[in-house]
């Protein structure tokens, strides 16, 4: 089955309403699962006197709001991909995977020198301390 239905070309694309604040409340249930975390495994009581209805719904969010990260992302990926070949049908897939990864592969990168360094920098602490 082909799907044909064209975009409106008077729409505004550069902002939509709500998902800035979809994005916010999935980060914010998934930091807030963290935190929960390690203030559990410190031992810290920070939710002494505190409802429990509240505090569990604040607090062991984390995969709920990683299942709203992903549906945004998802929803910006595809308007993206529509606004930019307008019909599903346009899409090139080759050009559309050289795009995706464009736009990862430098923070991938990035990340990789980061996270070598860092372990570099453990292993070299580490030998510092057993000598």
């Amino acid at each position: 089955m082909t799907f044909h239905a064209r975009l409106p070309e008077s729409r505004n694309w550069t902002r939509l309403d709500g998902v800035d604040l979809l994005r916010a409340l999935g980060i914010f249930f998934v930091l807030m699962n963290h935190v929960n975390m390690r203030l559990l495994g410190a031992k810290v009581p920070y939710t002494k006197g505190l409802p429990p209805q509240p505090v569990g719904t604040l607090v062991w969010s984390g995969q709920y709001g990683v299942q709203i990260f992903f549906a945004v992302s998802g929803f910006l990926i595809t308007a993206t991909t529509l606004r930019r070949w307008h019909t599903p049908s346009g899409v090139k897939i080759a050009d559309f995977y050289k795009l995706r990864f464009a736009r990862i592969a430098p923070l991938l990168f990035a990340n990789l020198v980061e996270e070598r360094q860092l372990e570099k920098s453990m292993r070299a602490s580490d030998n510092e301390l057993s000598s």
